[in-house]
């Protein structure tokens, strides 16, 4: 017949090797998600990156037009004075 502190020390044993076996998935699965974190951060940073290096272009070229239309505006005015003379 087993004694009782037997019949518990397996039952500890076994609650004890249970929960190892459960720590290391969640350990695995933990190292799954801290990559997984990583590799989005890279991306989300590149992508701000060239949303950066857009939006300076787009200003510089709205810059650009603006100019231009000022220039258009002036050579217009010009142009409709002469055309009244």
């Amino acid at each position: 017949m087993r004694s009782v502190s037997g019949f518990f020390n397996r039952r500890f044993e076994d609650v004890h090797g249970h929960v190892e076996n459960e720590t290391a998935i969640v350990n695995a699965r933990l190292d799954e998600v801290v990559s997984t974190t990583r590799e989005l951060q890279e991306r989300v940073t590149t992508d701000l990156e060239v949303l950066s290096e857009l939006t300076l272009s787009l200003e510089r070229l709205v810059g650009r037009l603006e100019e231009r239309l000022a220039a258009l505006e002036l050579a217009g005015d010009g142009h409709e004075r002469d055309t009244r003379a």
